[in-house]
């Protein structure tokens, strides 16, 4: 259970490493009435997630991956 502990606590409070790049990437689906991500089957949209995964597991030891979330940010509107 201490293992289990020490893995999730290493998850939830990652440290930010001292490297010289920094990429931010906006998780978004929604690119514009022309590519929009919920408009795409459900194996377009699973083959497509596999080929990011597959690309970001070649880097796993030197991507330091931190997830956040907000809620608010975005000042465009959506009718």
């Amino acid at each position: 259970m201490e293992k289990q502990k020490v893995r999730v606590q290493s998850r939830l409070f990652r440290k930010v490493p001292d490297e010289r790049y920094l990429c931010f990437y906006p998780m978004n689906n929604w690119r514009g009435e022309s590519v929009n991500w919920y408009t795409l089957g459900i194996d377009e949209q699973r083959d497509m997630m596999r080929g990011h995964g597959r690309i970001g597991h070649k880097y796993h030891e030197t991507v330091t991956q931190i997830i956040g979330g907000s809620v608010g940010l975005d000042n465009s509107s959506r009718n």
